[in-house]
């Protein structure tokens, strides 16, 4: 497979071998990379040599994860090549080798392309061999590895359950039903809702990379990204078995078709839905669009008949019938609709007498207000975690998300919105009136939500009381702004008008030119990490555990909230579960806030270290964001005991 891309106007041409081991994956046969990737080039190589085209190759970009276009290939017996040429970013563009003219890079991709192809077809036996063994050895590989077979599924989501399904039958994996219902590892998986992938089978590389994670590399310095496990990515429960006594169940050829339904039929009294379904949000908007008021229960219940309870958790949707301004059987018109356009399951019930836990007409259960959200936009946010914000609440949730530019936050109309949501980024282009704008607007009761750096500027603009973490005497120091941090590390002078010496200020270490490129150790590539969150406050709503996994790729570092109350998602002291991340920037994840939520006003700012949208396949932590956007205005946090001595001081 090709993969083209373009880079920097003033680079020449790249095409592979990348840099032998450090940026190759282990799991790979080597002779990929030593055999097949070398012959490949050899009429890379010729094509530009006759065009008298620059070029280069084992200096950069990764051949680690299987997430590429010129990697994934790699993980199926066969061969892939990344090309990156020069950009014209248009016509022509000027760069340190002249002009680049768009005809130029065009005809180079279409010289290596060629090549590629003749290069394929004169080695073929060379190729059809190496997959003969690619497939072969993964048997081999399989034997020696301990973990013998993955059990996964969440009995209370089968949405997301079947979806990661879906990605292992669509990848060839071999699937098998669990046998019986089990308890592994503290977790219950029930027969019927929980599947068995074995090792041992020839797609084991594919099946090691879904589920396995990698913490040994030969560098720490990566292109992207370094933990990319997708078992961890949809927070499914998960249990690896490393005995082959487990009882494997039929073999699963297709996933389930979900089809909604509402069990019980119509109901004159309510309908009732677990927001422990990852769907449960989407039906909400929907049912919100129709005109139907919807109630969530801030604690759980049992609802039912006492021979057959069901269980509702943190959340769970209420959708009383008498209070509607609809009729009854309009209600149920769309309550049906909706359970089929979310594929989820609605319970009737013809009784707010719960027989267990707070009954329907408790003050825990309340009226979701009808979310109105928007998204700012423009030069210096991130584009890409604008498109993954706007993605997950426009096609997963069915909510439209107004895009506002930066430079139009003056003339826009802020009280129509109930939620504001901040990418990473760069926010300098707001000017102060801007900023004092968004500053009333939360105070007067909206919901400021913010993601990575976002975060950052949202404390250093002082819309938030909360804290930032940097690195001080090997520990953490308060921060709202460096140099607030450097003034707290310098002893205070005797005298205002006193200077320090020549002698005693601090000049940096000199380092050799050449080692700039280890800069790179200090960024986070993209890790994975361990953190617990508060299922029982509305952002942690719905999750099946308090173990949560979180996708770290930029370096916001929270300080855990004063107010108890307020630290949704923490990290564990031992936070990294997959990937390269410096041992300095280890010791700053631990125990740090992952989300934080803070009173201003009357309104609240929901905090996000990190992006929980990360390319949307981050299914685990994309549902604090729909948290945040749906249940967010109706977080009123309590004053901690610890927020009340210090205003009493």
């Amino acid at each position: 497979m090709i993969d083209f891309h373009e880079m920097g106007t003033s680079s020449t041409y790249y095409f592979e071998p990348t840099k032998p081991l450090s940026t190759e994956n282990d799991l790979i046969p080597r002779a990929t990379y030593e055999v097949l990737n070398v012959h490949l080039a050899k009429y890379h190589a010729q094509a530009l040599d006759q065009l008298g085209a620059l070029y280069w190759t084992k200096e950069q970009f990764d051949n680690l994860s299987p997430i590429y276009g010129s990697t994934y290939p790699d993980f199926q017996g066969g061969v892939g090549v990344t090309f990156e040429v020069g950009s014209s970013r248009g016509i022509a563009q000027e760069g340190g080798n002249g002009v680049v003219k768009f005809p130029f890079t065009i005809r180079n991709h279409v010289a290596t392309g060629l090549a590629t192809v003749r290069g394929a077809v004169e080695e073929r036996e060379l190729y059809l061999r190496h997959q003969r063994e690619f497939f072969s050895s993964a048997l081999t590989a399989a034997g020696k590895f301990p973990t013998k077979a993955y059990v996964f599924g969440n009995a209370q989501d089968p949405t997301l359950t079947n979806r990661f399904l879906e990605l292992l039958l669509q990848h060839k994996i071999r699937v098998h039903e669990l046998g019986k219902t089990v308890t592994l590892d503290k977790q219950t998986f029930e027969q019927g809702k929980a599947y068995v992938v074995p090792a041992a089978q020839p797609q084991y590389r594919i099946v090691h990379s879904l589920f396995e994670e990698v913490t040994a590399f030969h560098d720490s310095i990566f292109y992207d990204v370094t933990g990319w496990s997708q078992a961890q990515a949809y927070g499914l429960p998960l249990s690896k078995q490393k005995n082959t006594s487990l009882v494997q169940g039929a073999p699963v050829t297709v996933a389930k078709t979900l089809t909604g339904t509402v069990n019980g039929g119509a109901s004159s009294y309510a309908y009732l839905l677990p927001w422990s379904n990852y769907n449960a949000p989407k039906a909400l908007v929907a049912l919100q669009q129709a005109g139907v008021t919807v109630k969530t229960a801030f604690k759980p219940f049992r609802a039912g008949t006492a021979a057959q309870p069901i269980d509702f958790g943190y959340g769970s949707l209420v959708v009383p019938v008498a209070t509607q301004k609809l009729p009854t059987d309009s209600v149920f018109q769309i309550v049906s609709r909706v359970s089929r356009l979310a594929q989820v399951t609605f319970t009737s019930v013809n009784t707010g007498f719960s027989v267990g836990g707070i009954d329907l007409g408790s003050n825990n259960v309340r009226t979701v207000p009808e979310a109105k959200a928007a998204l700012l936009v423009g030069a210096g946010t991130n584009v890409a975690e604008v498109g993954e914000a706007w993605f997950v609440a426009s096609q997963h949730l069915g909510l439209p998300l107004s895009r506002i530019e930066l430079s139009n936050v003056g003339r826009a109309p802020l009280s129509r919105y109930s939620s504001l949501v901040l990418v990473g980024g760069s926010y300098a282009a707001l000017d102060k009136a801007a900023v004092e704008k968004i500053r009333r607007w939360v105070t007067d009761g909206g919901t400021l939500i913010t993601l990575k750096n976002a975060s950052e500027w949202a404390i250093k603009q002082g819309i938030v009381k909360e804290k930032l973490l940097i690195p001080a005497n090997g520990g953490w120091a308060d921060t709202t702004a460096f140099a607030v941090a450097v003034a707290e590390a310098t002893p205070p002078a005797p005298k205002a008008t006193q200077r320090p010496k020549k002698s005693e200020l601090p000049f940096a270490k000199r380092v050799d030119f050449v080692e700039q490129e280890q800069e790179g150790t200090r960024a986070i590539a993209g890790s994975i990490y361990k953190a617990t969150v508060d299922p029982t406050n509305p952002i942690g709503f719905g999750l099946a555990n308090r173990q949560l996994y979180i996708f770290r790729n930029g370096t916001t570092f929270l300080r855990p909230s004063r107010n108890p109350y307020a630290t949704v998602v923490q990290y564990t002291p031992t936070p990294l579960v997959s990937g390269y991340v410096s041992r300095a920037n280890l010791r700053q994840i631990s125990n740090s806030a992952a989300v934080v939520v803070s009173k201003a006003g009357t309104g609240r700012v929901i905090l996000f270290a990190d992006n929980p949208n990360f390319r949307h396949y981050w299914h685990g932590t994309d549902r604090l964001f729909t948290n945040a956007l749906l249940l967010g205005p109706l977080l009123n946090l309590p004053e901690g005991p610890s927020i009340v001595a210090a205003e009493e001081e």
